[in-house]
């Protein structure tokens, strides 16, 4: 891989890592759009990979905080999630996934911002938004913004480590899935080491960050770096499309 493209790769890996560690999610919303035009094969497993080892920091960083209430509903659709989004994947072609998936989380995310009632904490929400979280990330690599959403008034320790253990469930299960499915390569691992010394790097800067959030800055960058998700991987599905 020439220079530049490293280059990329490490700006892109330790500005989502900064982002992660400081909201709670972040890492596979904003890289996956840079590092899937480096290289597509990027998603989902090296992202999924690079994701976990935040969620992993994260978690063990701010446990004193505590989970989110009802945070057991956020794990229903994981079982289901999963093993549709590994259907999906081998029926349907990844420019596919991500438009749909791009545009689902691009609406979500103003509706959330008017704090509409079906979007509130509460069985329902948690439950469908844990679904769609899991496909999501086997998929195309967007896990988390449809659960962010839902608990996105929470303090931001709450909802930076309820999170990680979030993410810590679903993308251990998600990357346990794509072995399983032998959809693993050898590009694949050669990519994860390619994107960890970047979320490393973002992980230790993010402290000071998060540190420095205040509160309402930090629940309105939650539902911004969703919804700019949404259109990043909707706009790169687009190209992809017409450049067909």
């Amino acid at each position: 891989m020439p220079l530049t493209m490293l280059t990329a790769v490490l700006v892109v890996t330790t500005v989502a890592a900064v982002v992660q560690g400081s909201l709670g999610l972040g890492l596979a919303l904003v890289a996956s759009p840079g590092l899937s035009m480096v290289d597509p094969a990027f998603v989902p497993l090296p992202i999924l990979v690079a994701a976990l080892v935040a969620s992993l920091w994260t978690m063990v960083r701010d446990q004193r905080h505590g989970l989110a209430p009802s945070f057991g509903w956020t794990l229903i659709g994981i079982p289901l999630g999963i093993p549709v989004g590994i259907l999906l994947l081998q029926s349907l072609s990844s420019t596919s996934l991500m438009l749909m998936l791009g545009l689902s989380v691009l609406a979500l995310a103003p509706l959330a911002a008017m704090r509409l009632p079906a979007l509130r904490v509460g069985p329902a929400s948690l439950g469908v938004g844990g679904f769609l979280s899991a496909l999501a990330g086997t998929t195309v690599g967007l896990t988390g913004p449809t659960v962010a959403v839902v608990y996105h008034e929470l303090e931001p320790a709450v909802l930076r480590f309820t999170m990680a253990v979030y993410l810590t469930i679903v993308q251990t299960i998600a990357i346990a899935a794509l072995l399983v499915s032998g959809m693993v390569t050898a590009t694949d691992l050669r990519l994860v080491a390619l994107a960890i010394p970047g979320t490393a790097l973002g992980l230790v800067l993010s402290g000071r960050v998060a540190a420095r959030l205040k509160p309402a800055v930090a629940r309105r960058a939650v539902i911004v770096v969703c919804a700019v998700a949404g259109l990043s991987v909707t706009v790169r599905a687009l190209i992809d499309l017409f450049h067909d």
